[in-house]
């Protein structure tokens, strides 16, 4: 079977597979192809450390004086994810949870990973190990990871219901601050309504007593 590419990138003459041709050969070439162990390993540990930066960041905020401090959703979603991590997937029995593929939880929450642990479960049984993966990474499942942080995200999430109770909370606030802002407005209006009342009052009352002061000054023995 004849097979061409226009650059010496071939992209489907195995399906799934991808490989530069880099010499002319005038003799068969043998192609071998393997799992590439530290590219599974590695897209493992970007788990654990999204999840840590998820726990440490959220920690931050629902602990007092944080942006979200006592908040009951951050404490809901941080609760949920920790519990999924004693989830089973798959069916083989040596390899059914995330611990025993070297994804372990400390002390303080959080997760550690061991490649060495997981490259030797993944060169024992691989199939194994991808169960487990598929079942609690991707998994639309309930008991996935991915599939309870899409919840969380989701128009009827967590997330989304906090932020719209916020927003009803913060327009509330708003509507609050206008209805005072009118009052404030209105009980000027009112003292300064008064005070020009008061001050045209006092400038009768002076003309008054100028008048009386006048008037006794005509009278005999005023002022001896």
């Amino acid at each position: 079977m004849t097979i061409t590419s226009s650059t010496n990138l071939f992209t489907d003459a195995i399906p799934g597979v991808t490989f530069n041709a880099l010499a002319r050969s005038s003799s068969p070439v043998t192609l071998s192809i393997t799992r590439d162990d530290s590219a599974v390993a590695k897209k493992a540990q970007t788990f654990v450390d999204a999840y840590n930066t998820f726990m440490t960041n959220n920690a931050g905020r629902y602990a007092k004086g944080g942006a979200l401090e006592a908040d009951g959703s951050i404490l809901t979603m941080m609760n949920g994810l920790r519990s999924l991590l004693n989830n089973s997937g798959g069916s083989d029995a040596n390899y059914k949870y995330l611990f025993q593929l070297g994804i372990s939880v400390t002390k303080t929450g959080t997760l550690t990973f061991d490649s060495n642990t997981f490259k030797q479960a993944l060169g024992s049984n691989p199939t194994a190990v991808s169960n487990v993966l598929a079942d609690l990474m991707t998994s639309t499942g309930t008991g996935s990871f991915a599939s309870v942080a899409s919840g969380y995200q989701s128009s009827t999430g967590v997330v989304q219901s906090r932020t719209d109770g916020l927003n009803s909370r913060k327009t509330r606030l708003n509507d609050q601050i206008d209805q005072f802002n009118a009052r404030l407005t209105r009980i000027e209006a009112r003292y300064r309504n008064q005070f020009s009342k008061l001050d045209a009052l006092m400038g009768t009352m002076q003309q008054t007593s100028a008048a009386l002061t006048n008037a006794l000054k005509t009278l005999p023995g005023f002022g001896s």
